[in-house]
């Protein structure tokens, strides 16, 4: 399950429940310490960033969300406390629109197991996927190489790097997310 974070709004929460139903699927509103957490199960628009920076600006406000990668249910209230803490740690970071990758470029010299952990979610313990990973980075992003190397299909490593971009929001076909996750597992 995915979930959206906002720091409470109280006179703006209506606009944000308005906003949440109308761009999302199958919306749940649980409130949560401090939070309003929004779980979904699809976005209809592509760049969660731009919809909610628009949307404070309509606003005049600014607001504090954060965009979570998909997360086992189970899970979610453990790693809604971890976001908690770990944006605790960020000076800086009472407002804006942030997810992983932001958390993970503030924390980018204080890599933690925890941290770790947290980022690379359901694949922390995985070998296949994190091995995967790291060769098509070292193969400077390049498939053939990459597939070469690791002895699978071209189509299995593509499918393999959708996976990890599903489960984490990292795209390792981007070079600023293959960077932040190839300082994560040196």
């Amino acid at each position: 399950m995915k979930y959206i974070l906002f720091k409470k709004i109280d006179h703006h929460m209506s606009l944000v429940d308005a906003l949440m139903e109308t761009q999302f699927s199958k919306v749940n509103k649980i409130p949560y310490q401090s939070f309003m957490m929004y779980t979904y199960e699809d976005a209809y628009v592509s760049d969660l960033h731009v919809l909610f920076n628009d949307f404070a600006s309509e606003l005049l406000t600014d607001f504090f969300v954060y965009i979570s990668p998909f997360v086992n249910e189970t899970y979610v209230f453990k790693h809604v406390d971890m976001v908690n803490q770990l944006i605790s740690q960020i000076p800086i970071m009472n407002k804006g629109v942030i997810d992983n990758k932001v958390i993970l470029t503030h924390h980018y010299n204080h890599i933690t197991p925890q941290l770790k952990t947290f980022i690379l979610g359901k694949y922390h313990d995985q070998s296949y996927m994190l091995h995967t990973i790291q060769t098509y980075l070292e193969s400077n992003q390049n498939m053939i190489t990459a597939s070469k190397e690791l002895f699978i299909h071209r189509n299995t490593l593509m499918m393999r790097l959708e996976k990890f971009n599903d489960a984490t929001g990292f795209d390792m076909k981007s070079f600023k997310d293959g960077f932040l996750m190839y300082h994560l597992f040196v």
